[in-house]
């Protein structure tokens, strides 16, 4: 069955990478901070229609659309909407594009609710190794900058929350997640104590390790168990 094209203010692309290759085109546009030209912003009010939460982006209304950098994640940039009131929001074009699915929601908030955890194993291997070490998966040499924490098999990130589930007795759609409120950025376990369970048992359960870039996005996504990168 051929994918339905997808139209945004008049535009039609017959494919959703399609439509993220216009977007990134803007994106690119733009230095940081730079409110969009009349045209495009036209064009990003007809995307924001279809985001899973657009009245409660456009609030009090759309003042004008700027192109900035993520302060949580400082190597990607998003776009932000001014509002008439004077507040501001970010929104994910891939959102618009298409709605995060529930499980992949929760996924991301547990890995939130770990990533203090992460980074701070992050630091602590490369204080040891004096700055520099060696990716275990390809030789390559890896920095601070640039390295991803991964969860070693068998215990990806994936099967430890699947065990943890299990041992919850709960599914993904028993797991509510607290909406996005303005430029938080990341997905939240709504749920403080289950939160603090996963925590603890995280940190009893994962085995981390620091690998490369390369090996991250190749060598392990090849594998099945690709982990979300830790800046």
């Amino acid at each position: 069955m051929a994918k339905k094209p997808i139209e945004i203010a008049g535009e039609t692309f017959p494919t959703q990478g399609a439509a993220k290759e216009r977007l990134r085109g803007i994106m690119a546009g733009y230095r940081n901070g730079t409110p969009v030209n009349a045209f495009d912003q036209a064009f990003l009010l007809a995307l924001l229609e279809r985001h899973p939460e657009t009245d409660r982006k456009l609030g009090a209304g759309a003042a004008y659309i700027y192109v900035d950098q993520n302060p949580v994640y400082p190597n990607t940039r998003t776009f932000f909407l001014a509002r008439v009131d004077g507040s501001v929001t970010d929104f994910s074009y891939l959102e618009c594009l298409k709605t995060t699915p529930h499980h992949k929601k929760v996924l991301r908030a547990l890995r939130t609710a770990v990533e203090p955890d992460t980074m701070r194993f992050k630091q602590e291997f490369f204080d040891r190794a004096g700055g520099a070490a060696v990716c275990p998966i390809n030789g390559k040499p890896i920095w601070f900058v640039g390295s991803h924490v991964d969860h070693a098999p068998p215990a990806t990130f994936d099967n430890l929350v699947a065990v943890f589930l299990d041992d919850e007795g709960l599914t993904f759609e028993d797991i509510a997640v607290i909406p996005t409120e303005d430029n938080t950025y990341q997905d939240r376990l709504a749920d403080p104590d289950l939160e603090r369970k996963w925590i603890d048992f995280h940190t009893h359960r994962a085995t981390l390790r620091v690998i490369s870039q390369i090996a991250n996005l190749s060598t392990v996504r090849t594998a099945g168990r690709q982990e979300t990168p830790t800046p």
